[in-house]
């Protein structure tokens, strides 16, 4: 039986008084349940029928189709799949995969850079070509934000990309981001839809924003979003940016309200995933495993608060003897310290690593991007488990100081704990998983 304990018990908050114990060796058995049940949603989900399904009540004729983000290719290969020969036009707008030799525009990601300018300016030509069709469909995923930008004037790529940087070194959530990107935007922010010249447009969207859902999914790429001077400055102010890129960034944000333009044509969102749809598939392989699962509160925010609020959460659920799996799904923000090379996952295995020990039974985490790449190249994610860092000090790291540094990558790669990457045609957050061996007899 599953018993789901309260996390506000302050008693949760004890762990780091607990008699620490923690095995040199890897439970093998452990992580490979985890490895298995945090991958089960890829063999549940299938994108084809739920774009097919959004668009069942699509008006008969001829559709123009624009792909922009992450998942760009696997969304317009699923929406050619169901419309076939009615795809008259089509842009997709995706990351650089390699050896990849598809009919994609590569834009710049995770910070603008020249392909993401081309890519920009191809998507307001694309809008701006006489159409003929009917229908504009939109096909909208994460990473459009920075794989496709149009910065209003006077900014430019360089600016922008200070402007990027100063979010991560604030460690703004990702909606914080996205309102001050979409207000410095002459494509984001729903600018685009008042350039489609079709009669009806519709969005298809993949949210990989727990918080704020659809609505600023790629900046508010097709929302409309006129923010007034006070709502501009709030969002604003966490960012630390010399004087003379401020005063650009302000001058921009006035320009592009001055010349808003509401869209003409009937405009509809629907969103065909999002990352609750990761819970389901992971509590029944959690189930199968043998694991009582249960799902954490909303994993958002700081990834320091989230550790510390997810130890809790284990220390409660330690209480029983039986199997444990808790289960999160989000996006944390990671403030970024120093020039160390890692990922959210990454990051948040490893400190979860540091705290296992205290819990008195064989644990172990995974956290992978929904995406396939967690940072770097190459890289999903990474596993640990309660002697992460006792086999770290062995072999010569400081677990400490790689934490702080935001320096993972390195410490897990050699203890074998990178989860190998590779785009999925997903972007929904990421998964995070511990499990919890039974209690000692």
């Amino acid at each position: 039986m599953c018993i789901r304990y309260s996390y506000d018990d302050p008693s949760l908050g004890v762990w780091a008084r607990r008699a620490t114990v923690a095995s040199t060796t890897t439970n093998h058995a452990l992580r490979d349940d985890g490895l298995a049940i945090a991958d089960a949603w890829r063999d549940e989900l299938e994108l084809g029928p739920r774009v097919g399904a959004a668009l069942a009540d699509l008006d008969a004729g001829p559709v123009d189709v624009l792909a922009i983000g992450k998942a760009a290719r696997a969304m317009a290969a699923a929406a050619r799949e169901r419309l076939g020969r009615r795809v008259r036009r089509h842009l997709v707008v995706a990351p650089l995969v390699p050896g990849e030799n598809d009919d994609v525009l590569v834009g710049d990601h995770p910070v603008p850079g020249p392909a993401s300018l081309r890519a920009g300016r191809a998507v307001l030509d694309f809008l701006d070509t006489a159409p003929t069709t009917g229908t504009t469909l939109w096909l909208v995923s994460g990473g459009a934000s920075s794989l496709a930008v149009v910065p209003a004037a006077p900014l430019d790529l360089g600016d922008l990309a200070t402007v990027w940087s100063a979010g991560l070194a604030a460690g703004v959530d990702i909606t914080a981001l996205n309102r001050v990107r979409a207000a410095i935007s002459d494509l984001a922010g729903g600018v685009a839809l008042a350039r489609v010249r079709t009669p009806a447009s519709r969005a298809l969207l993949m949210v990989d924003n727990p918080v704020s859902g659809a609505r600023w999914v790629a900046s508010g790429l097709t929302y409309p979003s006129r923010p007034r001077a006070r709502a501009r400055e709030a969002a604003l102010a966490p960012f630390v940016l010399p004087p003379d890129v401020a005063e650009r960034v302000r001058a921009a944000a006035r320009a592009r309200s001055a010349r808003w333009r509401a869209a003409s044509t009937a405009h509809r969102n629907d969103v065909v995933a999002a990352p609750r749809d990761l819970v389901g598939p992971t509590a029944r392989a959690a189930r199968q495993h043998g694991y009582c699962p249960i799902v954490a509160p909303r994993v958002t925010g700081d990834l320091d608060a989230v550790v510390e609020a997810w130890t809790a959460q284990l220390v409660g659920l330690a209480r029983d003897p039986a199997p444990q799996a808790l289960i999160g799904v989000g996006e944390l923000t990671l403030r970024v310290a120093g020039d160390g090379r890692g990922g959210r996952a990454q990051q948040f295995a490893w400190d979860v690593a540091g705290r296992l020990a205290s819990l008195g039974r064989a644990a172990v985490v995974v956290a992978r991007a929904t995406d396939g790449q967690d940072h770097l190249p190459g890289v999903a994610g990474a596993w640990s488990d309660e002697g992460t860092w006792a086999r770290a000090r062995a072999r010569g790291f400081d677990p400490d100081a790689l934490g702080a540094r935001r320096d993972t990558y390195g410490a897990h790669r050699a203890l074998g704990q990178i989860l190998a990457g590779a785009p999925t045609g997903w972007n929904l957050c990421d998964l995070y998983l511990t499990l919890l061996g039974p209690a000692a007899r």
